[in-house]
């Protein structure tokens, strides 16, 4: 990832999540940048409390370089605002970012080190916005190769980098050089569509036999209402709810095992002794975990914890309890 930062090869910004970007695509995202605060008037009106910390803070890291928010002090006695309570300076940090004023340079231990947009993009880069057309295009083909099947509202909330009659058009546009299929679903009165290219029917995207440990972030999931009308699968990422709030954990990881969700998964890695601890898994009340799911999840559970160059593998509660004493006993067997 290092060399992707340092190469220019990539950019981040705010997708359908702070998401990682090609560069090659930056000129696609500059509506979203321009837009910003997206008719958010929250946001506007946090722009306008800090505006002059803002100034301050482009004006140092103009003069100074780089940047990370651990760099600017913090007003002792002052609460921040937002999720997280970020102090002033980070706020106008992410609001100038969010301009499109200071864009990350690199990351430093997961920190974003800010600096000036200019001096982060390649030198005599073309920043033509695209043709609305074009763009609509772009957003539309990018949904559809991400999300499969989806009706326009699924490819709108995908981004929101466009509105949604721009990209009415380029689907109708695709519709007509047999680009985009339209499809109906039996006793479903939506219209979906579907890239020709990815109509198969001898293509089969997961073995039935498959267990797959899925990141919050991941496209699949990302649109929660789609993921409750597809698959009757109710997901909420809990780290931003207050401890005793969270039914499954912190960061619950949703388990997909043939062709359904079976439950989740709340980890963490314990990078000194290389452990892998589950702290809480869960299981959905239509799944019953049986010896061949077990083995299955213990496959991918041994995978997961090379992933995180773990070597050790702890359970320390399973949900329902009845299936604590099948589940510790068989993965702490064979691992």
């Amino acid at each position: 990832m290092d060399d992707l930062w340092k190469d220019r090869l990539i950019f981040e910004y705010w997708a359908h999540g702070a998401s990682i970007i090609p560069l090659a695509d930056f000129n696609y995202y500059l509506p979203l940048i321009n837009n910003y605060p997206w008719g958010n008037k929250r946001l506007s009106a946090m722009e306008e409390k800090y505006k002059h910390t803002i100034q301050k803070v482009y004006e140092r890291i103009e003069k100074e370089g780089p940047l990370k928010s651990s760099d600017f002090k913090s007003d002792k006695g002052k609460r921040g605002d937002g999720w997280w309570e970020w102090k002033p300076a980070k706020t106008a940090l992410e609001i100038l970012y969010w301009k499109g004023k200071l864009m990350v340079d690199r990351r430093e231990k997961f920190q974003k080190v800010y600096d000036i947009t200019s001096r982060v993009l390649p030198e005599k880069m073309n920043l033509e916005v695209p043709p609305e057309k074009k763009i609509g295009n772009f957003f539309t083909e990018k949904a559809l190769s991400n999300l499969g099947i989806a009706e326009l509202p699924d490819i709108y909330n995908y981004i929101r980098a466009v509105p949604r009659e721009i990209l009415q058009d380029s689907i109708d546009q695709m519709l007509k050089r047999g680009k985009v299929v339209e499809l109906k679903i039996p006793g479903n009165t939506k219209t979906y569509f579907c890239l020709t290219e990815n109509i198969n029917e001898n293509t089969t995207i997961y073995s039935s036999a498959q267990l797959n440990i899925i990141n919050p972030f991941d496209n699949f999931v990302i649109n929660r209402n789609r993921l409750k009308t597809w698959f009757d699968f109710e997901y909420q990422l809990e780290c931003y709810l207050l401890e005793k709030k969270r039914k499954f954990g912190y960061f619950a990881l949703p388990l997909f095992y043939q062709n359904k969700f079976v439950g989740r998964m709340d980890c963490k890695v314990f990078r000194k002794k290389k452990t892998l601890m589950i702290r809480q898994l869960s299981f959905e009340k239509k799944c019953k975990p049986g010896h061949r799911f077990i083995n299955t999840f213990r496959h991918e559970l041994r995978n997961f914890a090379d992933f995180n160059n773990c070597k050790n593998i702890e359970i320390n509660s399973v949900k329902p309890v009845k299936y604590k004493k099948a589940i510790i006993t068989e993965i702490g067997r064979i691992l």
